[in-house]
Order: structure tokens, then sequence, then C-alpha cells
């Protein structure tokens, strides 16, 4: 409800404010005791702000105390868009360490023009520009790209030296502008959830500075027009440059890349310079991504740290010529999910590095693959993905008997020691079960129909 709701003739509007100030700080600390399960502590923290939209009255009362203060989250399409407690909030607060999220009702659901989105998210941060000393995390989710773009400005060549977590997110990129920053201070920056092009103007000629290791989420940048994606070659130029002296935990997700589809699908073919290199890497997941950006990113990881590499949903780009059959793919645990193509799924597997597969849900996990696997490659005794020695299956179209194949071509080289199977479309017949049970160290299968029951 608006904080400007005349409640003047509830029996509680008449109370001295004294009385309403200790009936209003019982609440929160009745919030704060209380052990609810499937809430989460930052909802229960953010229900006590809350109360300052229900009348101007409580408004003031709890503008008494600053640590009624501490949580603003905002719907800037929605009943908590109140400029009157947006503007109490910042100075209510007084000098406590604040927390601020901005984000629609619904991110996926339209309900204002680039305008209107523009003109209140501009508003809430130009209130909050004053008091970036105190900033602790913010987080503003739009749906148009054009909205971060204007409203940054206000965060240009600002220092910010208690901000640990920043988020500017956008679903719609209606615009490839650069965001409106030339330098920014953020020395206890420990993560940041950005779309890629708002990182390379974040990160461009190291105008950005930080003293932390980062977990660092790019993702939602889909222009309409091919040729306007992200470069890769300054994308990963970028990144490289940020991982020499800090760890990364990385994701990129939703994002098009302009490619010069000219050149040989083999990611060796791209003439990169010797500084492009991901180092210290501690983690990578790759989401709705074309080839042959995951085969390039996987080149150029370099970091003995680097334990999983988690890829859904990537797919070869229409425009590409046929894959080139190798693919490097480092780290110690694979993870793969939603991998519609067998031959991609292949490339992907053929040359891992480490011990641990995981394959989830993925129409390109069939008996062709198994085929592949049970065979060494490039003329030699060696199989693909050599070295794995445990296989995790969830609900993946394939034969026991071709599983079965792959593991007894693999006993003694490349053996599979661990074995579990979930999910499974098609029955275990009970011949077949034996023989795993005897030559896999560690055997389970959990068919689809023993799982509804």
């Amino acid at each position: 409800m608006p904080a400007t709701r005349d409640r003047s003739h509830s029996p509680i509007m008449s109370l001295p404010t004294e009385v309403l100030l200790m009936i209003l700080d019982s609440a929160r600390q009745q919030y704060l005791h209380r052990r609810i399960i499937g809430i989460k502590r930052t909802a229960i923290r953010n229900s006590a702000v809350q109360l300052a939209f229900v009348c101007r009255t409580w408004m003031n009362v709890l503008a008494l105390k600053s640590v009624f203060w501490q949580t603003l989250s905002i719907q800037i399409d929605g009943p908590t868009f109140v400029p009157s407690v947006i503007k109490t909030f910042f100075t209510a607060s007084r000098n406590q360490l604040v927390d601020v999220s901005i984000a629609p009702l619904d991110k996926d659901v339209c309900t204002l023009t680039a305008a209107q989105e523009q003109e209140r998210v501009s508003f809430i941060v130009g209130q909050l520009a004053r008091h970036l000393g105190r900033l602790i995390k913010l987080s503003v989710v739009t749906f148009y790209r054009s909205t971060l773009v204007e409203s940054s400005h206000f965060l240009d060549r600002s220092d910010i030296p208690r901000l640990s977590t920043l988020h500017l997110v956008s679903q719609n990129t209606d615009v490839t502008t650069p965001l409106l920053i030339s330098e920014l201070k953020w020395p206890d920056l420990s993560e940041l959830h950005t779309d890629a092009a708002s990182f390379i103007d974040i990160f461009r000629e190291g105008h950005a500075s930080w003293l932390y290791d980062i977990d660092l989420r790019l993702t939602k940048f889909k222009p309409v027009d091919r040729k306007e994606g992200i470069d890769p070659l300054k994308f990963l130029d970028n990144l490289c440059e940020l991982s020499q002296n800090k760890k990364l935990s990385l994701c990129i997700e939703d994002t098009d890349f302009d490619f010069d589809f000219d050149f040989d699908f083999d990611a060796s073919s791209i003439a990169l310079p010797s500084h492009i290199t991901l180092m210290n890497l501690e983690r990578l997941r790759l989401h709705n991504l074309k080839e042959p950006f995951v085969s390039l990113i996987c080149s150029i990881v370099r970091s003995p740290d680097l334990e999983k590499i988690e890829i859904s949903r990537c797919e070869i780009a229409p425009q590409s010529r046929p894959p080139h059959p190798r693919m490097r793919m480092p780290g110690l645990e694979l993870h793969l999910t939603d991998i519609s193509s067998s031959v991609l799924l292949l490339r992907m597997i053929q040359d891992f590095e480490g011990w641990k597969l995981y394959i989830e849900d993925c129409p390109g996990f069939n008996d062709w693959v198994l085929g592949a696997m049970a065979f060494s490659c490039r003329g030699e005794q060696q199989f693909a993905c050599q070295s794995i020695a445990s296989l995790e299956i969830k609900g993946c179209t394939f034969s026991p008997g071709a599983l079965k194949h792959m593991c007894e071509m693999r006993l003694g080289v490349g053996a599979i020691e661990e074995l579990d199977i979930s999910d499974a479309v098609l029955p275990l017949e009970e011949h077949l079960g034996k023989w795993f049970e005897e030559n896999v160290e560690s055997f389970s299968w959990i068919g689809r129909e023993s799982q509804l029951l």
C-alpha cells in the first residue's frame, strides 16, 4: 500500500509516538527471532522495513530508529515504488551500511515502457549516489538494458569501499551501447553479475580495482542483430587480464558472440595472442552458448585449480562449418546437461582430462557415443576420455548392452571404477546387472519406473 494512504481513523494511530515505536520495534524483534522453515534470513530482515510502506505515520515513526533501515527492496513496477519511502530510507538509515535491491515484480514480464523504467531506476540510483560509501550490496535487475546504460552514470568515478556484491542485469538487449562508467573503485568486491558487454565496459583498460577473488557471472546479452554480438577475442582478453592476479569462479550464459564463421571450426585455428590465457580459474559454468565459443574458452584455460566445468544447453551454431573432431576439455569434473547433439557431446568428452564425468538429460548421449567411448582413438591404445574413473548418467536414452560393451572394452586400461545410473529409460536385464556388479567396483542402477513408485 502507498505510504500516503490516510489511516488516521484507525485506533492504533491515536497512540503516542513512543508507544507506537515500541510496538513496531517489538514486531521487528519477533521477526528477527522467529525460525520458520522455508523463510530465508534476508526475507525476515526485509519484513521490518516493509512496515514503512503501510502508511506515512508508520514511516515517520520508523524513521526515528536507524535499525529499521538496513535493507531496501523495491519492485519498480509494484506497490513498493514509493518515492517518499525511498528518500526516507537513505536519511533514516543514517550511518548504517545498507543493502539495496531493485527489480520488477516479474523479470520475464514487461509492464513498463523503457522510458518509465529508466525514470524510476534513475530516481532510486540518484538517491543512492550520495550514499555509496555505505553501500555493501547493490542489485539492479531491469527488463531493458537501456535502463542500465541510462542510470550507470550515477556510478561513474565512484569510490565504493564497502561494496561486496554488484548485480547489473537486464533481460532484453534493446541497446548495445556501452555503460557510462569510466572508472570505479570497489576494493571489497567479491561477486559481480552483469552482461558480458557491461563487463567489458567496467573493466576496459583496467579502470576497475578491487582486492579479492571474485565470483563472476556474465549473462543475458542477445542483440537482435547477430553482428552486434560480443567480440570474443576482446572479451577473452579482458577476462584473462582479470584472471592474472585474482581467483575466479566464472559463469557465462545466454550470450551471443560475433564470430567470423569463415574460419575452421577448430579453435586452435584462431590466432590468439600469447597473453590470452585463463589462469586462476576454480570453476567454470557455460550455459546456452553456441560453438565455437565453448571450444575457444576451454582451449585457453591453464589453471591447476580448476575443479569443475559445467556445460548445459550449448549447441553448434547453424552458420558454422562441420565441427572439427577435437576439443580440449580441462578440469577434474565435467558436468554436461541438456546437450542435444551427439557430435558436440562426443567432442566435449573425447579429450576430457579429468576423472569424473556426469551426464544429465542429454538427448545426444546414446549408443553411438558409448560406441565411440569403447574404442581407442588416434590409432593408439588410448580411449576417449582416457582418465575418467567415475561415470554418472541420469535420464538419457541408451541401451544397457551398449553401456556394458563400453565398460568391457575399457577393462584394464581406462576402466570405469564407479558407475551410477539413475532415471534410466530402458530396464536393466538381470544378466547385465550381474556383469556390472562383478566388473565395476561401485555400481548402482535406478530405472525411471522405480523412481515413479
